[in-house]
């Protein structure tokens, strides 16, 4: 299952329901993405939500991602969730998607 794509950060927090527990929900400035929300898991720490136009800029956060130093993430077809483990492994049971680990890219 490929978890669908989602219109904003929140349609996509709303389907995942208590596998992504979200509080003080904040829509920051995207960074490579249509939309971007920050909050907390309320155990172990922050939760990254991004919504992108479509799967190109999934492509585009995991290089991004490469060069600060690599990132776990769950991917969608135009979404992706940055989160601690746990919660990653509920959302993924949930909503489906593929678990990608972006490694570190050489800085020569």
């Amino acid at each position: 299952m490929d978890g669908g794509a989602f219109a904003s950060p929140a349609d996509l927090i709303t389907k995942a329901g208590t596998t992504l527990p979200c509080s003080g929900a904040k829509a920051i400035t995207p960074f490579g993405a249509n939309a971007q929300t920050a909050c907390d898991d309320g155990e172990v720490g922050e939760v990254g939500v991004r919504v992108y136009v479509d799967h190109s800029g999934v492509d585009d956060q995991t290089s991004l991602l490469g060069f600060a130093g690599g990132a776990w993430l769950l991917t969608g077809e135009n979404w992706s969730v940055n989160a601690p483990e746990t919660t990653r492994q509920a959302t993924t049971a949930k909503l489906g998607g593929q678990l990608i680990h972006v490694k570190r890219t050489s800085n020569c």
